[in-house]
């Protein structure tokens, strides 16, 4: 069996995503650092820092955590988000 590239699954499962939210509002997904993130969201509680309007509102630490999200078992949480 061939071994799948990473970004490949990404792009695929992303595909699947654009299909079925036709008419539906968007998911925007961003990527960053753990530790990035959790300063991020302590800057924004404490109100150092507010996020930009159209910034992704649902983080991944990496594109394999990206793509483990975009799963087969997972897709019925993902429509939940996008509905």
């Amino acid at each position: 069996m061939k071994k799948r590239n990473v970004d490949q699954e990404i792009l695929e499962g992303l595909k699947e995503i654009k299909a079925w939210q036709k008419g539906k509002k968007k998911l925007k997904v961003g990527i960053m650092p753990l530790d990035e993130f959790k300063q991020r969201t302590i800057a924004i509680a404490k109100g150092k820092l507010k996020p930009k309007k159209g910034e992704p509102k649902i983080w991944f630490s990496s594109k394999k955590s990206l793509t483990t999200a975009l799963e087969e078992k997972n897709k019925n949480f993902l429509k939940l988000l996008t509905s």
